[in-house]
């Protein structure tokens, strides 16, 4: 039998997760309360799951669902001056068009139920070396990142066929 995509295992995974994260942040006020929401929702998704092996990565503005092979990223401070998913998905359309796309991973929004979800491929080797992304680039790419982006920290990039990937790169430079 033919594996289905990343992307459409993370869609079945969001349909599942879903009843368990939808409303828990109804009148929460805060993006603390909301992450504390989203925390707690996490654990009963998997206390009722026991067999599915999902860590939550929590950042200034949205949490990262990982997986095997698959990332989901919900936001939770859309005002966040580090950027959202959103402006994610415009910078990846921004370095494709640059040519840089091999350094950075694809990002994709699938909207259910109203709510918008961003899929992306999971990057492994995340902190393996120090310094920031732009110290393991070729010189052209370590100019175009110190161009366009910022907060490129070795916990915002991994490594995939012995070069980097950058996960979250939604701090742009504009």
């Amino acid at each position: 039998m033919k594996k289905s995509s990343y992307y459409l295992r993370a869609q079945k995974f969001i349909a599942q997760i879903f009843p368990y994260i939808d409303g828990c942040c109804d009148n929460c006020g805060d993006e603390y309360k909301y992450r504390d929401a989203l925390r707690t929702a996490v654990k009963c998704f998997l206390h009722d799951h026991p067999n599915r092996k999902v860590e939550a990565s929590y950042g200034i503005s949205r949490v990262a669902l990982v997986t095997a092979d698959y990332v989901v990223k919900i936001d939770y401070n859309p005002n966040s001056d580090f950027g959202t998913s959103a402006d994610e998905v415009d910078a990846y359309e921004f370095v494709c068009s640059e040519g840089y796309d091999k350094y950075f991973a694809e990002i994709s929004c699938y909207t259910y139920c109203g709510f918008d979800f961003y899929i992306m491929p999971r990057v492994r080797g995340i902190g393996r070396k120090e310094g920031d992304a732009w110290e393991y680039v070729p010189q052209d790419v370590c100019g175009f990142l110190n161009d366009y982006f910022y907060d490129l920290h070795n916990h915002n990039y991994g490594w995939k066929d012995n070069h980097i990937v950058i996960f979250d790169y939604a701090a742009r430079v504009l």
